[in-house]
């Protein structure tokens, strides 16, 4: 299940609350109409991060994946969240939510929620410098 795909599906189903033509699903990650326990993976991709109330969020990923399941949950570095700010700081601001995070606080975040990180690596981008990747299992 890809979670907040956007444009870009890389992975499985995908769910997003905008429909595009690579949405499989308009629903918010926040509120998925699934079952419990009915995914094997869940990817999500800078989604959490544009999220009001991201702990309500990664609930909703935990209540989705089965047991025993992985995950890869993918937010924007510092770098990420500062050229955003920068970006826009004179412009109108397309997302109303941008949180910042750093590892510490992603697996802080998701360890709350139930999850057991099984890793981290930051994932390179073009231009951001990188992105934090934090692999997740539901034990």
């Amino acid at each position: 299940m890809n979670i907040g795909c956007g444009s870009r599906k890389e992975k499985g189903l995908g769910v997003d609350i905008k429909r595009t033509s690579q949405v499989d699903v308009l629903a918010s990650v926040t509120n998925l109409p699934f079952k419990d326990a009915c995914a094997d993976f869940v990817y999500s991709r800078r989604c959490l991060q544009h999220i009001v109330i991201e702990g309500a969020a990664i609930s909703e990923i935990h209540r989705v994946l089965k047991l025993g399941c992985e995950g890869q949950i993918i937010v924007a570095s510092y770098r990420g969240w500062l050229y955003y700010q920068l970006k826009h700081l004179f412009r109108r601001k397309p997302y109303p939510v941008f949180h910042f995070y750093t590892k510490r606080s992603l697996k802080k975040k998701l360890k709350k929620a139930g999850f057991t990180i099984s890793g981290t690596v930051n994932v390179k981008t073009r231009r951001l410098g990188y992105d934090i990747c934090v692999f997740i299992l539901k034990r």
